[in-house]
């Protein structure tokens, strides 16, 4: 019997209530792979101090070539490393200020040579004379590992709706407890 089959085992016989508390499914059952997690969360804060220090080139560095990338502006599907390139280029410039991109409360689960990353982004961005702009967002990344290296394969970034409408909500805060 596989994750999948077991996972869907599991759903099948919980409570709603059960369903509306589960946070994740990282109960590996003992097959953690700490070193793995490491790396990956290493890739993490590299593209942290990459963005901020607007370094287009390292921010790539652990980007795959064959990257599919949902992006939170148009358009909806990125393929290949120079389109999401090209979509970070115009982020780091939009701004001459310094961009702080902070990966938040990352869950990171890791099997073999592949890896799910799924948090929370926050991206803020000084203003001359007025408050810095801070924007939220969900992430979800999975990474390879190739060639002994961690790679991005797949990312897609949403932002939350507001209720009952077709427009996203940037301003939206997490719990406190998320972000300590």
């Amino acid at each position: 019997e596989g994750a999948f089959e077991r996972i869907e085992a599991y759903l099948l016989y919980m409570k709603p209530a059960e369903i509306v508390s589960l946070r994740s499914f990282t109960d590996d059952g003992g097959r953690r792979d700490s070193a793995g997690e490491a790396e990956v969360a290493a890739v993490l804060r590299r593209w942290h101090q990459d963005t901020a220090a607007k370094d287009l080139d390292a921010m790539m560095g652990d980007v795959a070539a064959d990257v599919t990338s949902y992006e939170l502006e148009e358009p909806l599907l990125l393929r290949e490393l120079e389109a999401v390139r090209e979509s970070c280029r115009r982020g780091l410039e939009a701004t001459a200020d310094r961009i702080d991109f902070d990966v938040i409360d990352p869950q990171i689960v890791v099997r073999g040579d592949l890896a799910a990353v799924w948090s929370l982004d926050r991206v803020t961005v000084p203003q001359d004379g007025a408050d810095a702009i801070t924007t939220w967002s969900r992430a979800t990344r999975v990474f390879r590992r190739r060639d002994g290296r961690w790679l991005m394969v797949h990312q897609h970034l949403s932002y939350p709706l507001a209720a009952g409408t077709d427009r996203v909500r940037t301003d939206l805060r997490p719990a406190p407890e998320v972000c300590s």
